[in-house]
């Protein structure tokens, strides 16, 4: 997983989208129920992404494709690196998600 800007972001923010509020954001209703299918608990909510294992870093990238509204995603050999628990639960989360999902592996 590449580092960027999102590794200074703390993991809470996913459950949050822009809106034009006092603080500019509302809470997503499916971002949280994501994070926590993703097995993520509410300690690990005020962590910053940057810290977190790499797998757990891979469950962020995935928590930002179901949420990003797109009605597709794109996951180029996504159980690479991942054990058999994470393997099911991203399992979990893509019989969840509304749209599409293309896998790809190599042969």
């Amino acid at each position: 997983m590449r580092n960027d800007e999102s590794d200074t972001e703390k993991v809470q923010a996913l459950y949050f989208v822009n809106a034009e509020q006092d603080d500019g954001r509302e809470v997503d209703p499916y971002g949280l129920a994501y994070l926590a299918m993703l097995q993520f608990t509410e300690a690990d909510l005020s962590k910053m992404i940057g810290n977190l294992s790499d797998g757990q870093k891979a469950r962020v990238a995935l928590a930002k494709c179901l949420l990003s509204g797109a009605a597709v995603i794109v996951l180029d050999e996504p159980a690479n690196h991942l054990d058999l628990m994470s393997i099911q639960v991203m399992e979990q989360a893509l019989i969840h998600f509304p749209g599409a999902a293309i896998t790809g592996r190599k042969c």
